[in-house]
């Protein structure tokens, strides 16, 4: 039953906001950075060919810079039209280091100063592909810069006019360069890959906190208008029940003195308004307790079947006989556990009325597993499964698909909540092979109970 997972947030819906890939940024910058490259080059080359007349093989460098700058135009024009990839830059940078090895081969090899510049690549690595594209650049380019010492040919150099003083052996000076670069190249690719990391890791986290803090606004402020609702409505709708009730009992008077005729009906209308007024209160209570479903229960330790009783309480014996129960039942689970029956009771109904939809579905499964980290709650239905414009909506407060008066819309987004204010997550996938969708909750198991909380 392979299909795409998607994992509700506690904001309920993703960013309508169109961000950048990493490699889309990174290639961005890449690009811009190649051509100031390009450019320096340039200059350094009329400086030093034209200003300063030293003897090179202009030929070779000109067509080498003049490469680079055509292969920078292509891929300025390609990443706009091609799917980018981590690997993509990976094999630029490693161009890129390649190309630099030429022009200093062509201009002095190992003693040209310029050399310096291998380091910008380690560095480029380090920020835009992390430790691994940094280890891979530094290993490449230090054999880069070794390799010079090895194909460094005076007399190819005495040929352009080259003065040179290194003979038959490498003067202890630049090996000492090469053995420095090495070293040098080794710290860059560490520590700024493990800078990047860090700084990574922060942005995420105050993503987090942000996500939270929204989350906890929506929470104070669905408490507030439930609380506000019930008061505003309580008085009222009390008003209501008890002229109701008068009427019900004066009309009920009159139909036996006048044997039944209308006074009979409207008996049963006075009836509809108190069930109706009833239904009103029932939807300000869910209110109010959904709404602090999530807020202040520590720990306990619980058994499944203990779970499975009050589950099994909340649903009735007619609905609890549908549900298919796997798993552990004497699995001891450290959890909040009116909180996590409230939420699996959401993500239960939810199944069953999906599970309606499908006469030839018999039952509703719920499964449990305790992995060596976590509890994995799993809700299995055999429905219509969940259009992707739904998916992308599911877990916003107040949206739901279902009609009129049948749900607030705030079942998975307290779901949701539940998760993340515990350290777990809420996945949906939709099963493409049967039909249907599995809910899977999860949630982080301690092994050790802390003292100052007991058993359920």
């Amino acid at each position: 039953m392979s299909s795409q997972v998607w994992e509700l947030t506690a904001q309920g819906k993703a960013s309508d906001v169109v961000l950048l890939s990493a490699p889309q940024v990174g290639l961005s910058w890449l690009v811009r950075i190649r051509w100031g490259a390009v450019a320096s080059q340039l200059c350094v080359l009329v400086i030093v060919y034209g200003g300063l007349h030293w003897s090179l093989p202009v030929v070779p460098l000109f067509g080498l810079i003049g490469f680079n700058a055509i292969c920078n135009v292509a891929l300025w024009k390609w990443i706009k039209r091609v799917s980018l990839s981590v690997l993509l830059i990976v094999l630029i940078l490693i161009f890129d280091s390649t190309t630099l090895t030429a022009l200093l081969f062509f201009s002095g090899g190992p003693r040209n100063p310029f050399s310096v510049f291998y380091l910008v690549y380690v560095a480029l690595a380090a920020v835009l592909l992390g430790p691994w594209g940094a280890c891979c650049l530094f290993a490449i380019t230090s054999l880069e810069f070794g390799s010079l010492f090895l194909t460094y040919s005076s007399f190819f150099l005495t040929a352009w006019g080259i003065e040179h003083e290194m003979g038959s052996h490498l003067s202890r000076h630049l090996q000492g360069m090469w053995i420095a670069y090495t070293m040098a190249a080794g710290f860059v690719a560490y520590f700024v890959s493990k800078v990047v990391g860090a700084l990574r890791h922060r942005e995420r986290e105050v993503m987090r906190l942000q996500q939270a803090a929204a989350h906890a606004e929506k929470l104070a402020s669905l408490s507030t208008l439930a609380a506000g609702a019930a008061h505003e409505l309580g008085g009222p709708l009390g008003t209501i029940a008890v002229l109701a009730r008068e009427l019900e009992h004066s009309l009920k008077a009159s139909a036996l003195e006048t044997r039944g005729g209308v006074y009979a009906d409207m008996v049963g209308e006075a009836l509809l308004i108190r069930q109706e007024v009833e239904r009103c209160r029932t939807i300000l209570e869910q209110m109010g307790r959904t709404a602090r479903q999530t807020e202040g229960e520590n720990l306990f330790w619980v058994s499944f079947d203990q779970l499975l009783q009050q589950i099994k309480k909340e649903l009735g014996i007619a609905q609890f006989e549908r549900l298919e129960v796997r798993g552990d039942r004497t699995a001891m689970l450290l959890v909040p556990p009116s909180a996590l029956v409230q939420t699996l009771l959401i993500l239960l109904r939810n199944a069953f009325e999906a599970h309606e939809q499908n006469q030839s579905a018999e039952f509703v499964v719920l499964t449990v597993a305790v992995l060596p980290h976590q509890v994995a709650f799993t809700v299995l239905d055999f429905g219509p499964g969940v259009s992707e414009e739904v998916i992308h909506r599911i877990g916003e407060p107040f949206f739901t698909t279902k009609a009129p008066g049948c749900g607030l819309g705030l079942g998975l987004f307290l779901a949701t909540a539940f998760a993340h204010q515990w350290g777990g997550d809420l996945q949906l996938r939709n099963l493409e092979r049967r039909g249907g969708t599995e809910f899977k909750l999860t949630l982080p198991f301690h092994e050790n109970i802390p003292e100052e909380r007991g058993i359920y």
